[in-house]
């Protein structure tokens, strides 16, 4: 999408967007314009109208409509996110957070380790009980759905509370604390590139659970064909507020 943002008038960019592209690296550039070409695809319908949607940048947050809807309709909720040069974008009338992770088979993850930082106790006896195989695509699972929620809830990865939240499959494979409290919900999915590597998508929202979905493949990655993994929940053990 890189090639069609450049083809775009002078100007398609808000203030804090070109003041966000100057201080990027050439490859950085690249992505940032095509992530935001993808938005107003995303919001527009149709190329013949995206140059009229302006969007917000700033840096930790996500970005923000500042014209192009309707004055009786609801502003769209954004979220976006890439990895390894795949991106995805999404709209919703509710806060949504999004990610896409890349696990290429040749790189292996202390799985067990890096759960020690970053998965509640839940999480990580779930772990401990997978193949090694089963370790490096679950870790990389429950980070992709963490990833998601911490963009869901506007605040960027949050290492103090980080480990406090235990995602669970609707399936009930990962046991959670009784009393635990549900504070968002999020869909899995799984594909596999023309590089053979995996790749996992995440959708978070705290409203209500989500309905069945199916991402949208660009034409460009047409050989890339997503399966569900589950339906998740993400618990607390109280009303901890994270910040």
């Amino acid at each position: 999408m890189f090639v069609q943002a450049q083809q775009l008038r002078p100007g398609w960019l808000s203030d804090s967007e070109l003041q966000r592209l100057t201080g990027l690296s050439s490859a950085r550039q690249q992505m940032f314009l095509a992530c935001r070409y993808a938005l107003r695809l995303l919001l527009a319908e149709s190329a013949e109208q995206l140059e009229k949607w302006r969007l917000s940048s700033h840096s930790g947050h996500a970005p923000r409509v500042e014209h192009g809807h309707k004055c009786d309709a609801p502003e769209p909720m954004l979220s976006l996110s890439h990895s390894s040069g795949m991106l995805v974008c999404v709209k919703a009338p509710v806060a949504v957070g999004v990610d896409i992770e890349v696990q290429k088979p040749s790189r292996f993850r202390d799985a067990l380790a890096i759960a020690e930082f970053v998965c509640s106790q839940a999480e990580r006896a779930w772990l401990a009980e997978l193949t090694p195989d089963a370790q490096q695509r679950g870790i990389l699972q429950l980070w992709c759905l963490k990833e998601a929620y911490f963009k869901c809830i506007g605040s960027g990865i949050n290492f103090s509370h980080i480990s406090e939240m235990s995602w669970s499959p609707v399936s009930g494979d990962c046991t959670v604390a009784e009393g635990a409290v549900t504070i968002a919900y999020a869909r899995l999915w799984r594909g596999v590139n023309s590089e053979g590597d995996n790749v996992y998508l995440a959708l978070c929202t705290q409203d209500r659970p989500l309905p069945a979905l199916s991402p949208h493949i660009d034409e460009e990655c047409l050989s890339l064909a997503w399966h569900e993994i589950a339906e998740w929940r993400l618990f607390l053990p109280d009303l901890t507020v994270l910040n």
